[in-house]
């Protein structure tokens, strides 16, 4: 666990550009005690518990040091900056330490190259080298240089509770110090120097009509084709955007398909093959799901530029033809889809319609992944409502019902736990889920309901008026509202961990911390049987669940991810669990899930299915698991979808289906008003 979370702090410094260059000895000796780091230093804090001051050896010598004054999980690093333009074999980050009382963790160095952002290689020293109380010794860890690599970072961190001492960082290539060696400034690719649209496409279509819809169809898969698979494109020679405005007008020609061949020509013949180290695509290292790269947002474009309409579509639309794992489940043709897209997007009438409609094709996937954001954009969130009523609700036997009470009001109104809403400012409940079910994607009906119960009671009005349904008869309850940013509320924080009767345990999977797990499950040995709610996203790694739920060698999980070489092919992988014998708890477990068990929950719920102990009660899961991928639109519009298949071992389908439930349990809105958990009850029973 120690390496998940240092890999946490490499994805959080990744954006990190305004380091100046790293001298490549560090030592520390110009700074004094309780001074600010050099500027091209950065500390990253897990935790408040964890201080960082420059301390003094002696006259001469300084030490960085951190001190960790809390009993806790996290971690606390100082990292810094390289840019890459070194030509080698081997790195080597190599630093003294010492270390004093340091425990539930370690001190570590690491290098991690990166490449446009994303990591690509680390290396860091083994998990509990350095641990306890240590003299200083020199340490330490080394790579190959990858040639993607534009940016080194060296690392020197502790997690856990401890204090830690580091001098003399120093970084060679193949035995020298970098200082020795020439870094030679990359110049930009050809594509960044490429500005003649940067004001606009230049392009409109005059008519929309079947023949240039159907022309821009074709162009579509050409243009997309070859932006993965051509190797001078791969390199970045090209702005792909723009060559697709300098194409478009052919598309107006009677010699519409001459032009084509000729511009296809151009490039060579067509492959399938996608070239190594793509400016446009990269793929997630030991996963395996696309990264798209150098995608420009172009946030300050007119949303009326037609040019710009439909790359923000081809983009989309290629991206799913070659790298999403679950094409096969789309239930439209997604040719026809292309079509239909290319007349909505290029008749859309202003803004606000053509955001709805991309929205909507982000929707065609039946992906429960798939995720719509215009960041900073204030318009759909008007559209929709910036305000909300801070009631919980949720659907239970098909009726919205509200679930949850505004925390320390509950006297000043009449609506009460279990009240059915009938109308909601007047519209009945029907209404709205038809008009807003359009615009938010999911996976199967039980997910639907799920996420569109927290978008029912959005408005823009300072109060709503609600048609409700009691034990006592209809009323209507007129009931103020609150910004959508201040809607949180619990009736109770969540506890991680409880003691229930007839000798059971509790484990909430959505409160449990890393590293909670060891100490609670020294108790829980002994428990008759176990309760593990996965009613909520996970915060606790599948690693450290199965270390006590499984047993060792199982497979669990099949996996289809894009290839890396050929476009639009999808390969097989596998995963088994890693349970440890010494540590696996032999007793009955009851798993509990509904439809908010999503994507990482239902996979821990996957892993955990190995254990012949285990039984899974509930109801149908989202049916979304696996990785995302995500993709930047023109107008700085983000759309994400699931990036790699997760399959049982035997092939069976995951997505849309949800996980495999043993027994199923439908709650009740009487359930509810009895403040009963039907789910739980049945899990419980299934351990006596």
């Amino acid at each position: 666990m120690i390496k998940k979370t240092f890999l946490k702090v490499l994805l959080l410094i990744t954006p990190i550009t305004c380091f100046s260059q790293v001298e490549q000895t560090v030592r520390f000796q110009n700074l004094y005690e309780k001074e600010s780091l050099e500027s091209n230093w950065y500390i990253e804090k897990g935790a408040t518990e964890y201080s960082v001051v420059v301390d003094s050896l002696n006259k001469k010598e300084r030490s960085l040091f951190i001190k960790s004054s809390g009993d806790n999980h996290s971690y606390c690093s100082m990292l810094s900056k390289i840019p890459n333009g070194y030509q080698g074999d081997t790195l080597v980050l190599s630093a003294f330490i010492r270390s004093k009382d340091i425990e539930k963790g370690d001190a570590k160095i690491m290098i991690n190259l990166l490449k446009r952002g994303s990591s690509i290689k680390y290396a860091m020293l083994e998990h509990n080298e350095i641990v306890g109380t240590t003299n200083w010794k020199r340490y330490s860890v080394k790579l190959p240089l990858d040639t993607a690599t534009d940016t080194i970072f060296i690392v020197g961190g502790l997690q856990g509770k401890g204090e830690v001492w580091f001098k003399d960082f120093e970084v060679t290539l193949d035995g020298k110090n970098l200082k020795e060696l020439e870094n030679v400034k990359k110049l930009p690719p050809k594509a960044e120097l490429d500005n003649e649209f940067d004001t606009g496409s230049k392009f409109t279509v005059d008519k929309v009509n079947e023949t240039s819809v159907k022309r821009l169809a074709e162009l579509c898969k050409v243009w997309g084709r070859l932006k993965y698979t051509h190797p001078d494109i791969a390199k970045g020679n090209y702005n792909w955007d723009y060559e697709l405005f300098r194409i478009l007008p052919i598309v107006k020609r009677n010699d519409f398909q001459e032009q084509l061949v000729l511009w296809k020509n151009r490039f060579g013949e067509e492959s399938l093959t996608i070239p190594s180290n793509h400016y446009y695509v990269d793929f997630f290292p030991n996963v395996g799901n696309a990264i798209f790269e150098n995608e420009k947002s172009y946030k300050d474009i007119s949303f009326d530029d037609h040019g710009y309409r439909l790359l923000a579509l081809f983009r989309y639309w290629n991206v799913i033809e070659y790298f999403y794992p679950y094409k096969n489940l789309i239930s439209k043709d997604w040719d026809t889809v292309l079509e239909e897209y290319i007349f909505k997007l290029l008749s859309s009438r202003d803004e606000l319609e053509y955001k709805m409609d991309l929205m909507k094709l982000t929707k065609e996937l039946g992906d429960g992944h798939s995720f719509f954001n215009a960041k900073g954009d204030r318009l759909m969130g008007e559209y929709l409502g910036l305000k909300i009523i801070p009631l919980k609700v949720r659907f239970i036997e098909d009726r919205l019902v509200v679930t949850e009470l505004i925390k320390g009001r509950e006297d000043e109104f009449k609506v009460r736990i279990g009240d059915e809403i009938k109308t909601i400012g007047g519209r009945s409940v029907k209404e709205i889920m038809q008009e807003r079910e359009g615009f938010y994607p999911y996976s199967n009906n039980n997910a639907k309901l799920y996420n569109l119960a927290s978008f029912m009671l959005r408005t823009n009005k300072a109060e709503l008026e609600l048609g409700l349904r009691s034990e006592q008869g209809d009323f209507k309850e007129s009931l103020p509202t609150v910004d959508l940013h201040d809607f949180a509320f619990f009736t109770d924080p969540l506890i991680s961990h409880q003691d229930l009767d007839n000798n059971l345990g509790y484990l909430n999977i959505g409160a449990l911390k890393s590293g909670e797990l060891t100490d609670i499950m020294s108790r829980f040995k002994s428990k008759k049987g176990i309760i593990l709610d996965f009613r909520s996203y996970p915060i606790i790694s599948l690693g450290e669940l199965m270390k006590y739920f499984t047993q060792s060698g199982v497979p669990f999980v099949k996996y289809k991810m894009p290839s890396k070489n050929e476009l639009g092919k999808l390969n097989d992988d596998e995963s088994k669990t890693y349970g440890d014998p010494n540590h696996y708890y032999p007793g009955k477990v009851s798993i509990l899930v509904d439809e908010s068990t999503m994507s990482a929950s239902e996979f821990n719920v996957m892993g955990l299915q190995t254990s012949p102990n285990v039984k899974v009660i509930g109801t149908q899961t989202a049916g979304a698991d696996g990785n995302i991928s995500i993709l930047i639109l023109p107008g700085n519009i983000q759309v994400i979808f699931s990036g790699i298949g997760i399959y049982y071992p035997d092939s069976s389908e995951t997505q849309k289906v949800g996980v495999r439930i043993d027994e199923e349990v439908i709650p009740t809105v009487q359930a509810l008003k009895e403040k009963r958990d039907l789910i739980l009850e049945k899990g419980i029973e299934n351990l006596l």
